[in-house]
């Protein structure tokens, strides 16, 4: 699979490597004759910043509309901003209306501190104990 690919159920995310500002963030198309996929690996490479979110946030919580569990791999993003936290926040709202659940199976050092200092753990659970009500 190659970066930018999308199958039945994995998905790449190319944010903007580095702090190179010419660069535009990808998330590939959906094909309309692939089957729906309830189950998603999301794997997010590069630095995932404020324009970045706005770039492909809206198209990406659009495909998430019908995932039940995402696998979020974080290991190859240098840079994660609150608004890369806030995609993910959103990203589990909306699967939490399925019932559903986003897991980050892996991340980065650079990840990892912002996810710590913003505790997903707490927040991804006040997320899907509002979406059930």
């Amino acid at each position: 699979m190659t970066p930018g690919a999308w199958d039945d159920h994995r998905i790449f995310l190319i944010a903007t490597a580095g702090d190179d500002s010419s660069a535009a963030p990808m998330l590939p198309s959906y094909r309309a004759t692939e089957p729906e996929c309830r189950d998603v690996d999301l794997y997010v490479v590069g630095a995932l910043r404020e324009r970045d979110c706005s770039a492909v946030g809206a198209e990406l919580l659009d495909h998430a509309l019908t995932w039940r569990r995402v696998n979020v791999d974080l290991s190859e993003v240098s840079r994660l901003s609150a608004a890369g936290f806030g995609l993910l926040v959103e990203l589990q709202r909306t699967v939490a209306r399925n019932d559903g659940e986003v897991n980050v199976v892996a991340a980065s050092p650079a990840a990892a501190q912002i996810m710590d200092v913003l505790n997903w753990s707490e927040v991804r659970e006040a997320v899907v104990e509002a979406a059930v009500r």
